[in-house]
């Protein structure tokens, strides 16, 4: 019964074009979700100059203060569980209060510990969630309060030049280090949001379905890497059943 807004960003080229396939698929998309209408609107827009990661992530979606608007970032080499709104409405609904808490995310696998070793990251079997301070990018949701703390915080932070946004000790701040080595540090957006977790003490919520449930049919979202800005291998489109497709309470 709630009302679904889409909105299609689509970045230009490095030389400013817009890829025309691109543009129908989305423009055919459009036409198609309006037809359905019921509440639902969609909008295609095309970035007027290149955006970037951070452009399309940090100046697309700004909640108005107290809104109960839900948003989900999602790139377009994500597939969606028919159940991962219902998991996000009730992650919303129950922590969207606390203030050391600043997002959800459907994302389940290629989860891991980044202090350190790389390795897999889950819960014990009787919770069905848990905190860590990084994000995961693929689904990512939000607080919207929390949201406008960070892109007031980052437009202002963003202007001085000599601050970079390092958190020691972890990963990401290396590959964003590497990133920075070749002119690229522009598509790590999530090392922005990495420092303002840790900065201000505050944690993004996963879900530990897999772990609780004791079966791997329970996924919210599935990343298939199809070649782009981080991945330049051949594309793996591989369909799955893993998707999450009936609710349970416990859930």
């Amino acid at each position: 019964g709630d009302a679904m807004k889409v909105e299609i960003w689509i970045d230009r080229l490095n030389d400013d074009d817009v890829d025309d396939k691109t543009l129908e698929v989305a423009r055919q998309f459009e036409k198609k979700w309006k037809d359905a209408s019921h509440g639902r609107t969609c909008r295609v827009h095309v970035q007027e100059k290149k955006a970037g990661v951070m452009g399309n992530w940090f100046n697309t979606w700004r909640p108005r203060s107290g809104t109960k608007e839900i948003g989900l970032i999602l790139e377009d080499d994500n597939d969606i569980a028919p159940m991962a709104y219902r998991w996000l409405k009730a992650c919303h609904n129950y922590y969207d209060n606390r203030t050391d808490v600043y997002a959800c995310t459907l994302q389940m696998t290629n989860v891991n510990f980044l202090a350190g070793k790389i390795r897999p990251m889950f819960a014990d079997k009787n919770e069905t969630v848990f905190m860590y301070s990084i994000l995961g990018t693929c689904g990512f949701s939000p607080s919207s309060e929390q949201w406008r703390r960070f892109q007031d915080w980052f437009h202002t932070i963003y202007s001085n030049k000599d601050f970079r946004p390092y958190v020691h000790g972890i990963k990401p701040t290396e590959w964003y280090t590497w990133a920075e080595r070749g002119g690229k540090e522009w598509t790590m957006s999530e090392m922005w949001i990495d420092f303002f977790a840790y900065a201000n003490n505050m944690y993004c919520v996963y879900c530990n379905l897999k772990a609780h449930a004791g079966r791997d049919d329970v996924l919210l979202l599935v990343n298939r890497p199809e070649k782009g800005l981080h991945f330049n291998g051949k594309a793996t489109i591989k369909p799955t059943t893993n998707l999450l497709s009936q609710w349970n309470e416990s859930y």
